[in-house]
């Protein structure tokens, strides 16, 4: 039950990613304020890690909003606490992966629209190479299985085990996303 709850609450938070993120640098450059913004004493690399923190807390926020559900489940259940923390551990990894992927093509895109459909675009890219593994042959299913967003590295949050491999794959994912879209507002300086 509470597996079916994780596995459900992950497509949420990754849409709610793409959602939350498609306004970080995007809507900046349509309104005019990008300039203003990287013509103050910050460098680039903190406005974008102060804009995918400030939608992480805002992300983690409203996930944790819905620990009533698994509490229920806790109350009158056998669940463990364990499960609970491994289940929300994954999703807020997930969201973050996620999140860093949608601020990518937030400082890809001119607007808000463009900016959910790169984003959208590369979040189900990383989710359809769990269907590409199964169809490939040994070269490249691995790769494929290594790439996927969420068949390998979140089902094991979802049932209550917490992978290493797994976290460092959602840590990965979160630095080079955040570090191209670092790399995309430094060439815009440039132009």
């Amino acid at each position: 039950m509470l597996a079916n709850f994780f596995y459900i609450s992950s497509g949420v938070t990754m849409g709610a990613s793409i959602f939350i993120s498609m306004r970080l640098l995007a809507e900046e450059r349509q309104t005019g304020t990008l300039v203003l913004l990287t013509s103050s004493p910050v460098q680039d690399w903190e406005i974008v890690l102060g804009k995918f923190l400030s939608a992480f807390v805002f992300l983690a926020l409203t996930t944790l909003a819905s620990v009533y559900i698994p509490g229920l489940i806790f109350v009158n259940g056998k669940v463990s606490f364990g499960h609970m923390a491994s289940g929300y551990l994954g999703l807020l990894l997930l969201g973050s992966a996620a999140l860093a992927i949608g601020t990518f093509g937030s400082a890809l895109a001119r607007t808000q629209v463009l900016a959910a459909i790169f984003s959208g675009l590369l979040v189900v890219a990383l989710i359809i190479c769990w269907l590409l593994a199964k169809v490939t042959e040994h070269p490249f299913n691995d790769v494929f299985v290594a790439l996927a967003l969420h068949g390998k590295h979140f089902p094991p949050f979802s049932s209550g085990s917490v992978h290493l491999r797994d976290v460092v794959y959602y840590l990965m994912v979160t630095y080079v996303a955040l570090f191209a879209a670092t790399r995309v507002m430094e060439s815009r300086r440039w132009k």
